[in-house]
């Protein structure tokens, strides 16, 4: 019940993407009820947006839970790359009560370049995608899109999202970057990947060995 003259009133708490029914009553002071209006069917909004300009940011990694809601719907995530960093992105599909049926999932840069796609991975209608980003994108925007193979497929799905960083280098890879050693010395280092160089200078004394 609401107070006297109320001509608006917030709803809060709603399930998204859900079709809800309201319709109004009103009393007069001795307590007599009005014919009840006709009846509105708004539907919640779709959470995750089906454009670039509309994406859901991935703050990092994690499991989003989430549904496509109607037929066409496209859920569109974005993130920023860091060089180097490789992301994985996996759809789960058959535990869920209401399950999408099967997945794609499509990466793209800022100019909807594609970077990866895939369909069905593993031997089941889920999708998968790693993906590495190059230094020409890094701290670029890089969209994520998830959608049924077929338009008509609706349902729940849940993203998961990780990343794996590359090892910090101990030592650089350039004499422009070598690391000044004095002799004598001791010099922990590690090669951290395939085709890892650790690049050391000294200052040398004539007639030193």
């Amino acid at each position: 019940t609401l107070p006297a003259e109320t001509t608006q009133f917030p709803v809060s708490g709603l399930t998204p993407r859900t079709e809800y029914r309201f319709v109004v009553e009103a009393f007069n002071a001795a307590g007599a009820a009005s014919m009840m209006s006709s009846a509105i069917t708004p539907v919640t909004i779709d959470v995750n947006g089906d454009t670039r300009s509309t994406a859901t940011p991935l703050s990092g990694p994690g499991v989003t839970a989430t549904v496509i809601d109607r037929a066409g719907d496209i859920d569109v995530f974005s993130f920023q790359a860091e060089a180097g960093a490789s992301y994985t992105f996996a759809t789960t599909l058959s535990s869920l009560p209401v399950a999408l049926r099967d997945s794609v999932i499509e990466l793209t840069d800022s100019q909807g370049r594609r970077l990866a796609y895939n369909d069905d991975f593993g031997g089941t209608l889920a999708s998968r995608i790693t993906w590495t980003a190059p230094q020409a994108l890094n701290g670029q925007q890089v969209f994520l899109s998830v959608r049924g193979y077929a338009q008509s497929q609706v349902g729940d799905y849940s993203l998961t999202m990780t990343i794996v960083r590359p090892p910090v280098d101990d030592h650089g890879d350039t004499i422009a970057f070598a690391n000044p050693i004095h002799a004598p010395s001791v010099s922990n280092a590690s090669l951290e990947r395939p085709g890892d160089v650790d690049m050391f200078s000294i200052a040398v004394e004539p007639g030193t060995t």
